[in-house]
């Protein structure tokens, strides 16, 4: 499965503090190997998402390189710092390794990533692109259209409501789950994913089916901010949480952080 971070804090933080500065970064995440698909787990892309000082629209750098092997952007990270950012390195499960294709993606001044895979997807694509038909994706990945889709179920960029975020992502999590019982009762959801503004951080972990094996999600609060994060950065140092199963996290600077079930 893929990996993501997130970041927002009240102070600058340094890209490559989450991606190569710790025991347990995104780049060491991104190398490891998968006995399982005899292969390197998450080498299909990278993309990174952050936002300058004035809080515009957020800048996004995607690559189709495992981002071990992008030596430029690695050493731009040391010069680059943001309050808020999203980074994510891929394996791809739905859709081919294309640009458009990699995490984070960026509408008006929002980014959004996914970890998980939404169950039977090539049988019920066509039902979720009428229900998010008013939106067109520039990829064809699973991640994309349930960004999509809660855009299509009153999610308001320009205002993002942290509450009425977690309203959306119910609504879509529920649409998904009746269309997959119409195919089969087996087919089921692991859906981890951040979204922000620049100001506030919506992070979810969850499944569909509570008998599955959930995709783990961790978070690190301190003065500065909040971390989210696939793994914790950091190897056998305290201070990091996992999100329990079908939980979220609303975060915002003004009014702190708030853990609540879906």
């Amino acid at each position: 499965m893929c990996r993501l971070v997130a970041y927002l804090g009240q102070k600058p933080l340094s890209l490559a503090q989450v991606i190569s500065k710790t025991n347990n970064g995104l780049i060491y995440q991104s190398r490891r190997f998968s006995a399982k698909k005899n292969k390197i787990a998450n080498a299909d892309g990278f993309g990174f998402g952050w936002y300058e000082d004035n809080l515009s629209a957020p800048k996004v750098f995607k690559s189709i390189k495992p981002l071990y092997q992008h030596l430029n952007f690695l050493n731009q990270a040391k010069c680059l710092a943001a309050s808020c950012f999203v980074g994510h390195v891929r394996a791809a499960t739905i859709g081919p390794v294309l640009e458009c294709n990699c995490h984070p993606f960026a509408v008006q001044n929002s980014l959004f990533a996914h970890n998980g895979t939404i169950g039977g997807f090539d049988q019920i694509r066509s039902n979720l692109q009428l229900l998010g038909r008013k939106y067109v994706a520039n990829g064809d990945t699973d991640s994309e259209l349930f960004f999509n889709l809660m855009q299509a179920n009153q999610l308001d960029l320009q205002n993002i409501d942290l509450f009425k975020a977690l309203d959306s992502f119910r609504v879509v999590c529920r649409q998904i789950k009746d269309l997959q019982k119409r195919h089969s009762s087996s087919l089921f959801s692991r859906i981890n994913v951040v979204l922000t503004d620049g100001q506030m951080l919506f992070a979810s972990r969850y499944v569909s089916n509570v008998t599955k094996r959930c995709l783990s999600l961790y978070y690190r609060v301190n003065n500065d901010g909040i971390i989210v994060a696939s793994e914790p950065l950091t190897k056998k140092e305290p201070g990091w949480f996992k999100l329990p199963v079908n939980h979220v996290i609303l975060a915002d600077l003004k009014t702190g952080l708030k853990i609540l079930k879906i």
